[in-house]
Order: structure tokens, then sequence, then C-alpha cells
């Protein structure tokens, strides 16, 4: 009897120590997992340590006519928070999670960014930018490199029909150590689509518009017109007045006639036609 208790109490003292053994192994295993997962997360191909952030944001139209086009930014800055800037008229902002840099840069040749639109449903997106924009500052003698102050990357955005963007704006990220070797990484800026509405022209404003310079032209001509007229007008006014008041200065002369004859020089005495000879 004494023996099987001691046994059970051997096998007992057994368990107990390869339990926490176990746990252990359990943990270290799932951090090693935790660490290797996800190649496409910036996070896991950069070195262990202290991060800088790469703060991000994007403006665009809320707004697109059908056969127009607009222009779609992403800033990108690993110095400071982009969050603070409001959008303009019209226009809307979006941002996402600040994304881990490297703070020791001495062992990269570079670090790079690269922004794509994928899909775009009735919006054709188009690159105007750089397509790959260092984030260091270049490389000179002497000189610590650090991170630049912002990159931006344009897209001429154009509405070919109505409906909603489909697209979403990606960022690649590019570490270059000194040795030639690269590794990569792929971030979703914007894990939905970015909500611009292409509208489709309404006929009605689209015909005004069509006739706004001729109406606009013939409106100027009927001023030029009128003007003329006005001025003709004066004019005829002006010399019907002189042709009236010459008119009833005649009628006025003959009145004046008819009624006070003037007298004849040769009924006059003598005495008053010579008088200078008195």
């Amino acid at each position: 009897m004494f023996a099987y208790w001691r046994k059970n109490l051997a096998r007992t003292r057994r368990w107990l120590i390869a339990l926490p053994l176990t746990a252990l192994g359990i943990c270290m295993v799932a951090l090693m997992l935790v660490g290797c997962g996800g190649s496409s997360n910036p996070t896991s191909i950069v070195p262990s340590g202290k991060y800088a952030y790469l703060y991000s944001s994007v403006d665009y139209p809320l707004q697109i006519a059908v056969n127009d086009a607009d222009t779609v930014t992403l800033t990108l800055s690993p110095n400071s928070n982009l969050v603070s800037a409001a959008p303009g008229q019209g226009h809307g902002k979006t941002t996402d999670e600040p994304i881990p840099l490297p703070t020791d840069l001495s062992a990269y040749r570079d670090i790079a960014a690269a922004a794509e639109a994928s899909g775009g449903g009735p919006l054709v997106w188009q690159l105007t930018s750089a397509p790959r924009q260092s984030l260091l500052t270049p490389a000179t003698a002497g000189v610590a490199r650090r991170y630049v102050d912002a990159v931006t990357f344009t897209w001429h955005v154009q509405a070919i029909a109505a409906g909603d963007n489909t697209a979403k704006i990606y960022l690649h990220l590019y570490y270059v150590y000194l040795s030639g070797q690269s590794r990569s990484g792929e971030v979703v800026l914007t894990p939905t689509a970015v909500p611009i509405v292409a509208v489709a022209s309404n006929p009605l404003m689209t015909w005004l518009a069509g006739i706004k310079l001729p109406f606009v032209s013939l409106t100027s001509l009927a001023g030029i017109i009128g003007l003329f007229r006005f001025v003709q007008g004066i004019v005829q006014t002006a010399n019907d007045t002189v042709e009236t008041v010459k008119k009833t200065v005649e009628v006025a002369g003959k009145v004046h006639q008819h009624f006070h004859p003037a007298p004849h020089t040769d009924a006059l005495p003598p005495t008053i036609k010579r008088s200078d000879h008195q």
C-alpha cells in the first residue's frame, strides 16, 4: 500500500514539473508565430526596437461630374500627425493608423514608399507624381540621414460614368539595406473605397452651359445696338428740335412783317435822310 502511494506521488510530481514547461513551450511557439506571420504588414519586416511613425492623409473630392476630372492627394509624413488639417469645400479627408518605421537608420541604404490605386469602377485613376519616393534625406558625406518632412502622391481622377468609386489606395514600403538586400511590405491605406461619387450632368445645365457664350455675345451685341439707337435717337431729336425752332422763327418773322411792315426809305423827309449835310 505504501509503495502504491509512493508511485502515485512520483507520477504527480512529474506532472507538476512538466505542466509549467509545456505552458512555457506553447507561449514561445505562439510568440514565434506572431513574429513571423503576416508578411504584408510592415511591422513584421523591420527590426525590433524603437520606431518612428509614418502618418498618412488622403484628400479627395466628394463628387466629380461625368466627363470631368479632379485630383486626389496622398500625403505621407514621418515627422508630424496629419489629422489636424480640415478638408476644403467639397472635399473629404481620411487618415489611417500610423505605420511604425525604424529610428536607427545606420543599417539602411534607403527606405522608400510607393502608392497605387487599385480598382476604380466609373472613375479612372492616373498617378501623376513619382510612383516611388524615398522617405530619407539624400546621402551626404559626414551628415547623418534622417526622415524627410513629407512626400506627396497625386492622382488625376476622370469620371467616365455615373456611380460610386471602388478604388482603394495601397502603400508599399521598401527597406533597402547597406548590403543591397531589400524587403518590402504592403498596407491598405483606405480599407474601404475612397468615397467619391461620379454624378451625371444635368441636361438642362449642359445645354445652358453650351449656349452661355453665344447668349452673352448676343446680349452684348443687343446692348451695343441699343446704345447706338439711343444715341441716334438723341441726335435725331436734336435735329428735329433745331428744325422746329428754325421753322418757328421763320413763322414769327413773317407774322411780325405782316403786322409791322418796314417803312420805305424814299418816303422819308430829306432832312432825315441827309441830316449829315445840314
